[in-house]
């Protein structure tokens, strides 16, 4: 049992769900935070996988995913369909790039913001910059192309436990000067 704002709670529809706040927003916020894990996947059943779609632009990646611990009915919040989170307070999927030869290759999502609706999507967008290493192929310069990537995958989780879904219509770019 944990206290909290004068108010004894155990999470779920318990105690916890009564708690006394000054605004709608933040009666929210406290209530799908009371006793939930952000250090483990946002799934009610562990052999259940966790799918993270992934938009990327240039410098721009989108992330969207369901944490079916983060949903609520928006006639009990005053109607209230999503709120905005910090990424340290939830779940945040730790992906890493794999080919940053040294660099910071941490994506430190939990540093950015998300916006949580109530059906548990979670969409968290953020500017992020990479650094590909290509072998070059000058022969045809001024008109040369050079195909480089990164490999971008979770850090601890392994085979269908997060399932990283790159949309097809961003996969890749041509980066001219």
């Amino acid at each position: 049992m944990i206290w909290r704002s004068g108010v004894a709670g155990w999470g779920g529809d318990g105690p916890c769900k009564n708690s006394i706040a000054p605004s709608t927003g933040r009666r929210l916020k406290e209530d799908l935070l009371c006793n939930y894990d952000r250090d483990a996947r946002p799934v009610k059943n562990s052999t259940n996988g966790t799918t993270v779609l992934m938009n990327m632009f240039p410098v721009l990646i989108d992330l969207v995913w369901k944490d079916e611990f983060l949903t609520w009915n928006p006639d009990d919040y005053d109607g209230k369909k999503y709120i905005v989170m910090e990424g340290s307070d939830i779940w945040v999927p730790n992906l890493i790039d794999f080919k940053s030869h040294g660099n910071s290759n941490d994506l430190l999502m939990e540093r950015k913001t998300a916006i949580v609706f109530n059906t548990g999507k979670v969409t968290l967008t953020f500017m992020t910059q990479f650094t590909a290493h290509c072998k070059m192929d000058v022969r045809y310069w001024p008109n040369d192309r050079h195909t480089c990537g990164s490999m971008i995958g979770s850090k601890t989780y392994l085979g269908p436990a997060l399932d990283l879904t790159i949309n097809s219509n961003v996969r890749s770019y041509i980066l001219t000067s």
